[in-house]
């Protein structure tokens, strides 16, 4: 575990820099990740559209 958690940190930034939205799922039950999840993308879809228009 002490291994995957080092390369975690790592690799941490540069997940995050390509990432297209990153969603912190530490706290909540599933249901309100899976709602802030949704919203997540709802937004993301939303701000795509709007660049390629």
């Amino acid at each position: 575990m002490a291994r995957w958690s080092a390369l975690f940190i790592t690799r941490k930034p540069v997940y995050e820099r390509l990432a297209n939205l990153v969603v912190d799922v530490r706290q909540g039950s599933v249901s309100e990740l899976g709602h802030r999840l949704e919203v997540a993308l709802r937004d993301y879809a939303a701000a795509k559209q709007e660049v390629e228009n």
